[in-house]
């Protein structure tokens, strides 16, 4: 059979790619794609209002680090240190930034913040109070540290990402 998305050029049932193969053999019918509908929900979903706050957030605070190899190196730094002093072992150097357009891409986000969230913090405090970083880091970073620390940014980010887990096994079965 055929999947796509449902876009009319792939799925139209007179020009579309699905109309053509269907022309070329009949037993090859056209089945709408289930993991682009589950994105879709999952699309519709984030525009549940403390969602899409701290989807925006999150993705700021993906950028902060992402866009200055200063900030950045300030994190590696706190994870060395962590490390160092074997509390954990982690092998993240940085914090990947949220996927415009796929979902199930965002999940590795959500993992890779959960399990640095305390040394996030740390680095941020860390930003915030030495000497050295220019008014507008410390701005961003004090306007990231209070929406990451508001309750409802945590609810709403150990939310999405416990159905995550769900999601991403869904995807998997569905792509297999």
């Amino acid at each position: 059979g055929q999947n796509y998305d449902g876009a009319g050029n792939m799925a139209g049932t007179t020009k579309g790619c699905a109309a053509r193969i269907t022309e070329l053999n009949n037993k090859a019918p056209y089945i709408h794609c289930v993991s682009h509908d589950l994105n879709l929900a999952l699309c519709h979903a984030s525009h549940v209002k403390p969602v899409s706050i701290m989807m925006a957030n999150l993705t700021k605070f993906g950028l902060f680090f992402n866009q200055s190899p200063k900030r950045s190196r300030c994190l590696e730094h706190h994870i060395l240190l962590l490390n160092e002093k074997n509390l954990k072992s982690l092998t993240k150097r940085k914090v990947k930034t949220l996927c415009l357009t796929r979902w199930i891409e965002k999940d590795q986000v959500f993992e890779d913040v959960h399990e640095l969230y305390e040394i996030l913090i740390d680095c941020l405090e860390d930003i915030r109070q030495s000497v050295g970083w220019d008014s507008v880091t410390i701005t961003d970073t004090n306007g990231i540290l209070t929406n990451i620390s508001f309750s409802l940014f945590l609810g709403a980010f150990e939310t999405v990402r416990f159905l995550f887990g769900y999601t991403k096994a869904l995807v998997r079965l569905l792509h297999d």
